[in-house]
């Protein structure tokens, strides 16, 4: 497999990998360095797949393996898209799918392919708008044979919603408050001090968020809001805002 990256500066290079982002694996977030370390020490694809299970985050990596084999990963939201593409035989993986297509030479877009994504702004499926460059689409990772050069795309992760045994409201409740203090802590821990800004609105979710980490006494919080004065979402905000003593920024238009 060979690796082309447009942006190599925004990766973390090693030898044999190559890494973007940040990874929590259990409860330690990884990023940098110690992400790179981490990526490093995966030694075959069976292992690569069980890190991509197990851990949360947005990262994406591509690692070649000392057996020759080697792989490339996306998370289960695709937050760092990686494409791939066959040229003069040979497997190349890269962050730009132009920068692949102009190594493959000028190619028609594929007539489908345009056509999805003059109505929709995305292209569906692994298909992108040149005809061999492909795509890894989130919860993917591209595992490259070095003994046939044959390559799969294999899914370690998809969402299902599954219909869970009866529980109480308050079970409910309880299990949802775990889940979003444990997403707030994460946050934390990745923004390091440094401000998180939400867009708050009138909604429930971002209020929620909100609320939530000022609960957990982050030190630097910051919001804000668009929309006419007097709207509903300004009123709302402007409220929320100052019964959580977080400073807040309207955008009026």
């Amino acid at each position: 497999m060979r690796v082309l990256l447009k942006s190599p500066g925004v990766w973390q290079a090693g030898e044999q990998c190559w890494c973007r982002g940040c990874a929590i694996i259990e409860g330690k977030l990884l990023r940098d360095a110690d992400l790179l370390k981490r990526i490093d020490q995966l030694r075959t694809t069976e292992q690569a797949v069980e890190f991509a299970r197990s851990a949360g985050g947005f990262f994406a990596f591509i690692r070649l393996f000392p057996s020759g084999d080697a792989c490339a990963v996306v998370d289960c939201g695709r937050s760092i898209p990686l494409f791939f593409c066959r040229h003069s035989g040979e497997l190349t993986v890269g962050d730009s799918a132009r920068t692949l297509a102009s190594r493959l030479g000028e190619r028609e877009p594929d007539p489908l392919a345009k056509a999805e994504f003059m109505l929709m702004c995305c292209v569906s499926g692994n298909d992108t708008l040149h005809p061999e460059v492909k795509q890894l689409r989130a919860g993917e990772m591209l595992l490259h044979r070095a003994a046939d050069n044959e390559a799969e795309i294999e899914r370690f992760f998809r969402y299902r919603q599954v219909r869970e045994p009866e529980h109480t409201r308050a079970e409910l409740l309880d299990y949802g408050r775990a889940v979003i203090s444990e997403a707030v802590v994460n946050l934390a821990r990745y923004a390091d001090g440094r401000t998180i800004v939400v867009p708050l609105s009138g909604g429930m979710d971002s209020t929620m968020l909100l609320a939530v980490l000022a609960r957990s006494g982050y030190p630097r919080l910051a919001a804000y809001t668009y929309g006419r004065p007097q709207s509903s979402e300004m009123r709302h905000s402007r409220s929320i805002t100052a019964e959580l003593g977080v400073p807040w920024h309207p955008v009026e238009y």
